[in-house]
C-alpha cells in the first residue's frame, strides 16, 4: 500500500508470542525498521491473561474451572434436566459455558453458581433421588453435589465470583472508546491494587464459602497425612517438619499463590503501560499543568524523538497552553479537547 513503515509508530494487537514477541515477534520486526515504533498491547486481552494465568497456577484452581464446565455440561446435555435446573434455580442466572478467549464468559459461570449455589445443589439432590433416571446420571449427580458441599469448592467460588466481577467491570471500562491513556494505567493499577488487598481477607471468602458449602472441615482434615519417608530420614537425618493446619495449607497453597500470581502478571504488563505514559501523559492534562513541569515533560517527549521535534518543542508547548486558556476564557463553550 505503499505506506512507509517508519512512520508507522504505533503497533496494537494481541499478546500472541508470535506478535508481540521482544525478539522475534512483529513489534521486533517493525522496530528493526523504526526505532520509534510503541508497542502497546491491548488492554483488555491482558486482563484476559493474567485471569487465565492465574486460573492454572494450581492443580486446584484449575480443578474449580473444570468442576464448573462439568456442571454446566452435565444440565445442559440434556433438556430435561436443564428444565428441571430452571425449576430449581427460578431468576436466578443460569449455569454459564466458559470460554478461553472470552474471559467475561468466566465471570458469569462463577456468578451464576454463587447466585444459585443451594438450589443447584437441590437439582443435583432431585436428579440423584429420581428412580426413573439412568444410574449414571444418579451418579454424577451425586457426585458433582458432594462436591458443592466441599467447603473448599464453597471457598473458591466465592473467591472467583468477587475477583472476576472486578476483571469484568474493569475490562469493560477499558473499552470505553473516550478513555485516555492516563485513565487506563490508573484503571489497571487500581485492580491491582484491590487484588493485593484481598490477600488480607481470606477470613471473609472463608465465611463465605463456609455459607456456600454449608460444611465447616477441609476435605484435607479427613484425609490420611503422608509422612516422610523412612528411606531419607535414614540417609539424610531426620528433618523438623512444619505441621500445617488443613485451613492453612489451603491458604497457602492455594489462595495466596493465586493473588501473587495475578500481582505478579499486573507488575509486568503494567510496565508497557506506564512506561508510554510517561512518554505521552501528559498530553491529556496540559491545561493543568504549571510552566515548569510541562517543559519537562516535553523535553523529555524531545529527547524521546529527537528526529520528530525541535528544541525549541518545549516552548512553543508552553505557548501552545496559554493560548487555549485564553482561547477558552473568552469562549466558555468550547469543550477541551
Amino acid at each position: 500500500h505503499n505506506i512507509d513503515i517508519k512512520n508507522c509508530r504505533g503497533q496494537s494487537y494481541d499478546n500472541a508470542s508470535n506478535m508481540a514477541g521482544k525478539y522475534n515477534g512483529v513489534q521486533a520486526k517493525i522496530k528493526e525498521v523504526c526505532r520509534y515504533a510503541q508497542f502497546v498491547p491491548c488492554f483488555g486481552h491482558s486482563l484476559n491473561l493474567i485471569g487465565n494465568e492465574a486460573a492454572n497456577c494450581s492443580s486446584k484452581a484449575a480443578a474449580f474451572f473444570d468442576f464448573l464446565q462439568s456442571l454446566y455440561n452435565f444440565f445442559a446435555s440434556s433438556t430435561h434436566r436443564w428444565a428441571g435446573l430452571k425449576n430449581f434455580i427460578g431468576e436466578a442466572p443460569t449455569l454459564k459455558s466458559l470460554s478461553v478467549t472470552r474471559w467475561s464468559a468466566r465471570a458469569d459461570a462463577a456468578k451464576a453458581l454463587v447466585k444459585g449455589y443451594h438450589e443447584i445443589s437441590e437439582a443435583l439432590l432431585a436428579i440423584d433421588q429420581d428412580i426413573n433416571e439412568r444410574r449414571e446420571n444418579r451418579h454424577v449427580a451425586d457426585v458433582l453435589r458432594r462436591k458443592m458441599q466441599q467447603l473448599e469448592i464453597g471457598i473458591l467460588a466465592h473467591f472467583w465470583f468477587t475477583l472476576l466481577a472486578r476483571f469484568n467491570e474493569t475490562s469493560m471500562s477499558l473499552q470505553s472508546v473516550e478513555l485516555d491513556l492516563n485513565n487506563a494505567v490508573n484503571l489497571m493499577k487500581s485492580l491491582c491494587e484491590y487484588v493485593a488487598s484481598l490477600r488480607e481477607q481470606f477470613q471473609f471468602f472463608e465465611l463465605e464459602g463456609k455459607k456456600l458449602s454449608g460444611c465447616s472441615d477441609y476435605k484435607s482434615a479427613s484425609e490420611r497425612n503422608r509422612g516422610r519417608s523412612v528411606r531419607l530420614t535414614r540417609f539424610e537425618g531426620s528433618a523438623e517438619e512444619v505441621i500445617q493446619t488443613p485451613r492453612d495449607k489451603f491458604r497457602t497453597d492455594v489462595f495466596l499463590p493465586i493473588i501473587d500470581n495475578i500481582l505478579q502478571s499486573f507488575q509486568k504488563r503494567l510496565a508497557a503501560y506506564s512506561s508510554l505514559s510517561e512518554s505521552f501523559g501528559f498530553f491529556h492534562r496540559m491545561l493543568d499543568l504549571n510552566s515548569d513541569d510541562l517543559r519537562k515533560a516535553a523535553a523529555k517527549l524531545v529527547c524521546d524523538y529527537p528526529d520528530d521535534l525541535e528544541q525549541s518543542a518545549p516552548e512553543e508547548f508552553v505557548q501552545y497552553v496559554e493560548f487555549a486558556r485564553l482561547s477558552l476564557a473568552r469562549s466558555p463553550d468550547v469543550k477541551d479537547s
